[in-house]
């Protein structure tokens, strides 16, 4: 019997792909050849040896592809009313080239988010962020996951960063060496956001978001200046892959008072639950500091 997924267009990515699948042979074939242990034939033949390899480096592959197709069929269904588009047939192809490598079952989880984001939103992952993310160990992924805990957004969304101090970073060199390697950080130095004042009689909000997470600084100052690290476009794919990633509050605490600090308590501060009225109007609904 075919297997049916409840999102069309990723049963139609699937069809023009691999082909649908169910009850089929190579996927008893496969049961069988873990069912009961099958090993590589003592064969002197040399033409047999390379199609058996063959045989078992495919059947695992397509295990692989229907793993993260689950994965994606999961992840469609925690939004079942964002029904999506057809993904473009050269994306579906190359998709399907890197995820089909892919055997650890965390980083089959990741292929799927990426797929069941790119349905939902065609162009949203791009053919860059497959190529990195097809040589990402898992190790290496999640070390990533790590960084996106202090990322805030700032200007309508428009700027995606990592707010720091002049003497505090809240990630190590190391990573963002790491970061900067792999084109997710702006490679810039003592890149920073500055913000001018023309009339000191009024106090300006600067309001830093994440997730429902407001960090406001409120000035008079004629320039008020923030340290910051810039995610680049490929590093904001890859934080959208990540969005499950919550914001630390002890580093919001932290960077708050070093910035009050720095800024010689020019700027005032607070943190909470805010919800936006409309683009630019805001208002705090439970304060946290």
């Amino acid at each position: 019997m075919e297997k049916i997924y409840k999102n069309q267009y990723l049963q139609d990515l699937i069809g023009q792909t691999i082909g649908n699948y169910g009850s089929t042979p190579r996927l008893e074939a496969f049961s069988q050849a873990e069912n009961h242990n099958i090993v590589a034939p003592v064969d002197k033949d040399l033409n047999k040896r390379t199609a058996f390899r063959i045989y078992t480096e495919e059947i695992k592959r397509q295990q692989n592809l229907e793993d993260v197709f689950d994965y994606a069929d999961e992840e469609l269904g925690k939004h079942p009313e964002q029904e999506g588009k057809a993904v473009d047939e050269d994306w579906s192809h190359r998709f399907v080239t890197f995820a089909k490598d892919i055997s650890d079952s965390e980083l089959k989880s990741y292929w799927g988010r990426l797929l069941a984001g790119e349905i939902k939103s065609t162009g949203t992952y791009s053919y860059r962020m497959m190529l990195l993310m097809s040589q990402l160990s898992k190790r290496e992924a999640d070390s990533i996951r790590e960084v996106f805990k202090y990322v805030m957004f700032l200007d309508n969304d428009e700027k995606v960063l990592i707010l720091k101090t002049m003497d505090y970073s809240p990630i190590t060199m190391g990573q963002l060496l790491f970061m900067q390697e792999l084109g997710l950080i702006d490679s810039k130095d003592n890149l920073s956001v500055t913000y001018t004042n023309n009339d000191n009689t009024i106090a300006h909000n600067y309001v830093f978001t994440r997730n429902g997470i407001g960090l406001v600084f409120t000035s008079k100052a004629l320039e008020v200046v923030f340290p910051i690290y810039k995610l680049t476009s490929i590093g904001k794919e890859f934080l959208l892959l990540n969005s499950d990633v919550e914001i630390d509050m002890d580093y919001l605490k932290k960077v708050a008072e070093l910035t009050v600090k720095e800024q010689k308590n020019a700027v005032s501060v607070k943190c909470g639950r805010i919800q936006f009225v409309s683009q630019d109007r805001w208002r705090m609904i439970e304060t946290f500091f």
